[in-house]
């Protein structure tokens, strides 16, 4: 028998990553060289799970794995 426990995973909707890049883009002076500061990614998933459709709440850190996946993504063509 497990013990460990399962935790909702947060689901990804097209527009939920549209949110998030929007999001970004109107706050781009709040980043520099280093990327965003921490209150900009909390800025972000409380933006982001205003229309939470499905999964758990996005998470400042959810977030920057994301823009970092699509950046990765888009990077690579």
């Amino acid at each position: 028998m497990s013990t460990r426990s399962t935790k909702e995973r947060a689901h990804w909707t097209t527009e939920d990553e549209n949110a998030l890049l929007l999001f970004l883009i109107d706050h781009k002076s709040e980043g520099d060289s280093g990327g965003f500061k921490k209150t900009t990614w909390n800025a972000a998933a409380i933006e982001v799970n205003k229309n939470l459709s499905k999964g758990a709440m996005k998470t400042a850190d959810a977030c920057k794995a994301k823009f970092r996946a699509v950046c990765l993504f888009f990077c690579s063509f």
